[in-house]
């Protein structure tokens, strides 16, 4: 793994030769010993910051092991998962078994029984043994991981960073297949960073920065400092991309000027991917609020802009992802504008 593309293993843990294997084998057997399961997960966490080059503290472990949807990367945790895995899988199988097995002759499957009794032994009796999904025997884990991770992290910004990567758009780059074709493969900087900035992890060592601010080592600050390089040029890829966009769609559009309006048939736009210090308190409270505001902000100023023959469509994006109903809005429309041209519905998930 340390040979390949970031991206690449990222995948492949998680999506593809690792995780869901791991799963298939958890659903055939109770689960081994907790010392078993111990040691897997230290071999995991650590295989995993030598991978990435990452440094897990418990918060952000806590985190990773959560699904996608929850804000994690879906490592799980055996320990935890194996009895959930089983009994799924034991109920969904009992009228095979029941077929297969004499008829004549009355069975009692005592493992499937011992382990459900030490999953109520922890849960609670809440759920019948006959459940065939794995989702409902895993619910009860999650939430009681999911109520911890959001206990740990009572912070404003910490609050902001979970409900932002837990948005619809939150996470779309982790289920994007690396494509250097499609231009949505990342290099293996921008994995690490990404990683970082979703867990809350350390990106850099502190230091002070040449606008005179104090950078942490969670490296949020590059993201919205004035002297940083890295903003103006987040904000011209965006602008190149939504140009692409309407070229794919077969609709004329040109930048004017450069980097600040997207002038087209169907109206402008004004990128924004920005997470500055004065939308925390805001993003604590509710997802995408950033996007919202940014996007309220623009349409006052530039509503001259709207009249019988333009229209003004702010694109506000959020750095962890969440955006707001305009934006949203904008990309469904011109996905479906390219869906139309190519003929391909994959085209929109592109997007």
């Amino acid at each position: 793994m340390t040979e390949i593309s970031k991206h690449d293993a990222l995948v492949l843990l998680t999506q593809a030769a690792f995780i869901p294997r791991l799963s298939y084998f958890l659903r055939t057997s109770p689960g081994p010993s907790q010392q078993t399961s111990d040691e897997f997960n230290n071999e995991l966490r650590m295989s995993f910051q030598t991978i990435f080059n990452v440094f897990f503290d418990d918060k952000g472990w806590r985190q990773a092991i959560l699904p996608v949807n929850m804000g994690g990367l879906g490592l799980g945790v055996v320990a935890e998962l194996a009895p959930s895995a089983f009994l799924s899988s034991a109920a969904a199988t009992a009228s095979l078994q029941d077929k297969i097995l004499p008829m004549n002759v009355a069975y009692q499957d005592d493992l499937r029984l011992e382990t459900f009794w030490r999953w109520c032994t922890v849960y609670g009796d809440i759920m019948d043994i006959n459940v065939c999904s794995q989702k409902k025997w895993n619910e009860p884990f999650l939430n009681v991981s999911k109520s911890k991770l959001d206990e740990l992290n009572d912070s404003p910004s910490d609050k902001a960073r979970l409900m932002a990567v837990r948005s619809e758009l939150g996470s779309a780059w982790l289920r994007a297949i690396p494509s250097t074709a499609c231009g949505t493969r990342l290099d293996n900087g921008s994995i690490r960073v990404s990683l970082c900035l979703r867990l809350g992890l350390p990106v850099v060592s502190g230091y002070r920065c040449l606008c005179g601010a104090d950078v942490f080592q969670l490296g949020h600050h590059g993201l919205s400092c004035r002297l940083g390089s890295g903003r103006q040029a987040r904000h011209s890829a965006m602008n190149d991309y939504t140009c692409r966009l309407f070229q794919k769609a077969d609709i004329p559009a040109v930048k004017e000027p450069a980097a600040y309006y997207l002038k087209a048939t169907s109206g402008q736009m004004v990128t924004l991917w920005y997470r500055a210090e004065r939308y925390i308190n805001y993003t604590a409270r509710e997802q995408g609020s950033a996007a919202v505001k940014a996007a309220d902000f623009k349409n006052t100023k530039y509503k001259h802009l709207n009249d019988n023959t333009r229209v003004f469509v702010p694109i506000c994006m959020e750095t962890f992802g969440p955006v707001d109903k305009q934006t949203q809005l904008f990309f469904d429309n011109i996905g479906t504008k390219i869906v139309e041209k190519s003929g391909d519905p994959n085209d929109k998930i592109y997007i």
